[in-house]
């Protein structure tokens, strides 16, 4: 028979499986356009951090600070905000 920890460890990637690609189907994300000015983007990612986002991982030492640059970061935050002001797709396209 197999071990305890072995049957938790496969049940919980074959929940992450399907967690995930039921997550994923259909699912929009916000974020920065890739051709997006920098300097445009930082007041834009404070404003987002200091309305709702939840920008702890993107501060040093989270676990999505890096890259560190100004594009993943405004991503993150404004997706984060996204979900957070419980935005659709319909909503952010008006």
């Amino acid at each position: 028979m197999a071990s305890p920890k072995l049957v938790y460890s496969v049940l919980t990637i074959v929940a992450w499986i399907i967690i995930g690609s039921n997550s994923i189907v259909g699912a929009t994300w916000c974020v920065a356009r890739n051709n997006a000015i920098a300097s445009a983007l930082q007041p834009q990612l404070d404003y987002a951090c200091g309305h709702g986002a939840d920008c702890r991982e993107i501060q040093p030492g989270g676990i999505c600070f890096n890259p560190n640059n100004i594009y993943n970061h405004a991503s993150y935050a404004f997706d984060s905000y996204y979900v957070r002001m419980g935005k659709t797709k319909e909503q952010i396209q008006q």
